[in-house]
């Protein structure tokens, strides 16, 4: 399992969601010689900096997805945007379920400030600014 893609407990700030979909195993040692030895791929999730079901859910979902897409599609056949879009389509059954899913702006992160702000906080034992964050955006209706 490669740390930077499937690693679902470190913070979307660090690893972004389209780290997970854009894995690649020869960009990490595995040849295509190889790959034919490879039984599957697995999102690690270590609870020790996880309080609560809220936090654990938003670190897990969409990279989940992004996992799940990943192991069965032939890298051929992925595209992010297409992903992305069937996603967003996808957001509303999470909602229906309860499931507290990471909104774009904490899972496709573009501001480098804030970025650097979280994984800082994160760091020094403040593990949830993003799960604040992303409760604040869904409160504004962001998805």
């Amino acid at each position: 399992s490669n740390h930077q893609s499937f690693y679902f407990d470190m913070p979307y700030a660090k690893y972004p969601l389209k780290k997970t979909y854009e894995y690649k195993p020869e960009n990490f040692g595995v040849t295509k010689d190889n790959v034919k030895n490879v039984l599957g791929v697995e999102g690690e999730v270590w609870t020790e900096w996880i309080r609560d079901r809220e936090r654990l859910e938003m670190l897990v979902f969409p990279r989940m997805q992004a996992l799940s897409e990943v192991a069965w599609s032939p890298e051929e056949k992925r595209d992010f945007a297409d992903f992305k879009a069937r996603l967003d389509d996808f957001k509303p059954t999470f909602d229906a379920l309860g499931i507290n899913y990471a909104v774009d702006k904490i899972s496709l992160p573009k501001n480098p400030f804030k970025r650097s702000k979280i994984l800082k906080l994160f760091s020094n034992g403040n593990t949830d600014l993003e799960n604040q964050l992303n409760a604040q955006y869904k409160a504004k209706g962001e998805r």
